[in-house]
């Protein structure tokens, strides 16, 4: 049997079944329970920051990656006025 205690709790993060609470038999179940909360986390709830305009996470990453490839040294971006 594999127990987990609070510590798992990282970043203030908030676990739903909370793996602080339930005693796992394997590996496995705990990463199934990571698994979905880490899908809940990222592409369910509505990001916190300022500038996220109620998006999900993972939708601001995916809304960022043109952004970060203007940004980027050495990568080519297509000319914006013949666009």
């Amino acid at each position: 049997m594999v127990s987990v205690n609070g510590s798992i709790k990282l970043a203030k993060m908030n676990f739903t079944p909370s793996l602080s609470e339930k005693v796992y038999r394997s590996i496995d179940e705990i990463q199934l329970d990571l698994d979905e909360w880490i899908r809940q986390y990222n592409k369910e709830r509505t990001h916190s920051a300022k500038y996220c305009y109620g998006k999900t996470p993972m939708q601001t990453f995916i809304d960022s990656i043109p952004l970060a490839k203007e940004k980027l040294f050495g990568y080519d971006v297509p000319d914006r006025q013949s666009a």
